[in-house]
């Protein structure tokens, strides 16, 4: 049985959101204001899956948030725990079908766009899996979306 993936179409936002949450700032300024205008000091952690989609559209992250998904889960890991974050055994067996069939294991579109388009005046390297300085921070930010969002596939 396919089931239905999370998409995300803006990943910039969506890591600037997780960020936001990690760090305790709004990093979304002029999406997360208050009734007077001005941005929102902090971005608390959404409490209920609800205030999760409604954190999503204000981000504009282009949520695609599959109808399985009921229940929401927030947990700030901290650097001397170790969390299993174990995926649902209907997905590895969905994934490992698709990839048995299919052969294909799709990344997020933003990994094309770090990792294979180089402008002119970009160093080259060696590594095609380095990305220059000056866009690090920039996919940091996505991939931390990433690693919150995927489950397995």
């Amino acid at each position: 049985m396919a089931l239905n993936r999370i998409q995300i179409t803006n990943w910039d936002n969506w890591g600037k959101l997780v960020k936001s949450w990690t760090l305790g700032e709004n990093r979304l300024p002029d999406l997360f204001v208050g009734p007077d205008g001005q941005p929102l000091e902090r971005i608390p952690a959404p409490v209920d899956i609800d205030d999760f989609k409604a954190q999503c559209d204000t981000a504009v992250i282009g949520l695609t948030l599959p109808a399985n998904f009921t229940r929401l889960t927030v947990m700030q890991q901290t650097k001397d725990m170790l969390v299993l974050k174990l995926p649902p055994a209907d997905l590895v067996r969905d994934s490992e079908e698709h990839l048995k069939n299919n052969g294909n294991y799709m990344l997020p579109a933003f990994y094309n766009d770090f990792l294979q388009r180089r402008s002119e005046d970009e160093p080259k390297s060696a590594d095609p899996f380095v990305v220059a300085q000056h866009r690090a921070a920039n996919f940091h930010t996505c991939r931390t979306g990433d690693y919150v969002i995927q489950l397995c596939m």
